[in-house]
């Protein structure tokens, strides 16, 4: 019987993701395992991680469409952001110009990538927003990676528990999805929809999650094992 990394051996993957720690250390230990089993593990993000990847002895495509903003230089790539005060107004402006304008560049960029590594799927963290249009415009299958907390808590450059507080979590989601980044995901089903991507859920992470041909939960880091194989064989590659 053929084992499920055996089944792997070969397969061209690409890893793309929005370029900040939280989004890609989570997914550096499945994309071992799959060097391990034999596919040809490649990463699109910014330049800022091509000493990690060196590392982790995975080859990498720095953004060259899409304008390298990551956690670590947000505020010096979108100056304006320093001078929003108002903790809402500031997830707003990042979750309008740090995950979803990006997407068409995204797009871009990964169209280019695979004229020269035609990958076989993509994997992606659950906010980044090119997955839908991929999917859609290449024919490719898309995994991504989500977390059970993922609607009570984005990333480091926008997180709302810390806003919220204490407020349940039911009335916090309904207060981001139609009111907080109401607008923001109205931006983003207008992009999709010039690719033919008809928007599904109720918000943005949603959304992604939705149109993706399976999502694997992890709340931290995955634990790698023949299980989140046997997930990636499920999709006929």
């Amino acid at each position: 019987m053929t084992s499920s990394t055996q089944q792997l051996a070969g397969r061209k993957i690409l890893f793309a993701t929005v370029s900040g720690d939280r989004h890609i250390h989570p997914l550096t230990g499945l994309a071992q395992y799959l060097q391990h089993a034999g596919c040809d593990v490649r990463w699109y993000a910014s330049k800022c991680y091509t000493q990690l990847f060196h590392q982790l002895m995975i080859y990498s495509y720095p953004l060259k469409r899409a304008k390298d903003v990551n956690s670590r230089n947000i505020n010096d790539m979108l100056p304006e952001r320093k001078n929003i005060s108002n903790k809402a107004a500031r997830m707003n402006f990042d979750m309008l110009h740090y995950f979803i304008l990006p997407a068409t560049k995204y797009y871009e960029d990964i169209r280019d990538i695979r004229d020269i590594f035609p990958f076989d799927l993509m994997i992606t963290d659950w906010m980044f927003s090119a997955g839908p249009i991929v999917r859609n415009q290449l024919h490719i299958p898309v995994l991504t990676l989500g977390t059970t907390s993922a609607r009570k808590e984005t990333p480091e450059t926008c997180t709302i528990h810390k806003w919220l507080g204490a407020i349940q979590l039911r009335l916090a989601t309904f207060i981001a999805d139609k009111i907080l980044f109401r607008q923001p995901f109205r931006v983003y089903k207008d992009i999709c929809s010039r690719y033919g991507v008809q928007q599904k859920g109720n918000n943005f992470s949603d959304s992604i999650a939705l149109h993706a041909d399976r999502v694997l939960q992890a709340d931290d880091s995955p634990i790698v094992n023949a299980g989140y194989v046997a997930e990636l064989l499920k999709i006929q590659l």
